[in-house]
């Protein structure tokens, strides 16, 4: 179920008698603020039953199903709006971004671009931008960027964040560097967004700079940051390790990374040619071309492929199963992560942090309480509830529960 329903218990009881301010002001509450899909359905059948669906009650409707992740209901109560107005425009394409649509939500921002219901926000830039990133379109972000400048809301800290994503989700590194230099107001979360970014395109050396700076800046860096600058130092043990001959060592380090870039890769083997171990390199390198082909089907919703490509690969290693997991989640098929989340208990593979972010959300969507509660015992017996990422994970399952039974 989704989000907590507003605290309006004794209102509830009387929604079928409600005014149509008085409507006005809960659809209000649940387009903005209030995740909740049971009184969304109760209020948009009270409209109708009342004969007071107007577009303006059909806008809050649309935001309040997208705000609840219900693309169904939002699109067909969107493509029914005899007038579309920017609050219902701002919550599709919220909900596509969010939802993993981003080309959809670019087609609509630039669709309503330049027609009488173009609005232009602090709210919606960061959603499209961050559409931008998701799809790789480097081009059209940068005309987005000329948008926001031109509209003055380039100041803004949401807006810079994302402007700083998706350059480097895009690979233009000056791009970001040059959106990062001109913040007046920076973050935890953009010096971090620059740390990783570097990292993933593989600047280990411009990653640590950052972090320096942000060291020196004073500003209390958190565990993301930590993360973010983690991999950065492991590529630098990588390469000390393979030059000095030491590919056991290297390869021990290698397999307990949960994120692994280019140079990550390219590192290790290397390392194996420069040590005349052929079949070493040739292992390393079809595993990179299954796991990434994992990750990519698991991704494009080409799930059946993916599950192909993890058939032939060793059912020991940590990183298939954790991106089958997340290809799940991604796929919206819960119930199957979490039995293949028991497959892996009984295959005794490793378990690490990356599973529990990929699993995790599984748990959350199914909203069991009884779930909830094995899943609790075993982090607490296994040493994975000291994790920040993970504890907000489970306090996020919980919460679903709770919300599930208060909307049921």
């Amino acid at each position: 179920m989704n989000g907590p329903c507003p605290p309006l218990s004794h209102t509830l009881k009387h929604i079928f008698s409600a005014t149509a301010p008085q409507c006005e002001s809960l659809l209000y509450r649940c387009a903005t603020t209030a995740k909740c899909l049971a009184t969304t359905k109760k209020l948009h059948a009270h409209t109708i039953t009342s004969g007071i669906l107007s577009n303006h009650f059909l806008s809050l409707l649309t935001s309040a199903y997208g705000l609840c992740g219900q693309m169904e209901y939002a699109c067909r109560l969107f493509d029914e709006l005899p007038k579309r107005t920017p609050v219902a425009c701002k919550a599709i394409i919220r909900m596509y971004t969010e939802n993993g649509y981003p080309r959809s939500a670019l087609e609509l921002f630039v669709e309503m671009h330049g027609s009488s219901c173009y609005w232009a926000d602090d709210y919606t830039y960061p959603f499209v931008v961050r559409a931008c990133g998701d799809s790789l379109l480097l081009e059209l972000g940068m005309v987005i960027h000329g948008l926001i400048v031109k509209s003055g809301f380039v100041s803004g800290i949401f807006v810079g964040n994302s402007l700083l994503a998706m350059y480097m989700t895009c690979g233009d590194r000056d791009g970001a560097r040059r959106v990062f230099d001109a913040m007046k107001d920076k973050t935890v979360v953009s010096w971090n967004t620059m740390i990783s970014g570097y990292f993933r395109n593989g600047s280990a050396k411009e990653a640590l700079m950052v972090f320096r700076r942000m060291v020196n800046s004073e500003l209390e860096f958190d565990s993301a940051t930590v993360l973010s600058v983690l991999p950065a130092l492991q590529n630098a043990l990588l390469d000390m390790y393979v030059k000095c001959g030491r590919m056991d060592e290297a390869r021990g380090v290698f397999d307990g990374m949960v994120e692994k870039d280019v140079v990550t890769w390219t590192t290790v083997i290397h390392g194996y040619i420069l040590n005349a171990d052929v079949k070493g390199a040739l292992e390393l390198c079809r595993l990179m071309q299954f796991e990434a082909l994992i990750d990519l089907y698991a991704k494009c919703s080409s799930f059946r492929l993916s599950l192909k490509v993890f058939s032939r690969t060793s059912k020991k290693r940590t990183v298939p199963w954790n991106s089958i997991l997340s290809g799940c989640i991604h796929n919206n098929l819960a119930g199957e992560a979490i039995e293949l989340f028991k497959q892996m208990l009984l295959e005794a593979v490793k378990l690490n942090d990356a599973t529990w972010k990929s699993l995790l959300p599984a748990y959350a969507i199914e909203a069991d309480l009884h779930q909830a509660m094995n899943i609790h015992s075993y982090l607490i017996r296994s040493g994975f509830l000291s994790k920040p990422d993970i504890v907000t994970g489970l306090i996020d399952i919980y919460s679903k529960v709770w919300k599930s039974t208060i909307c049921s």
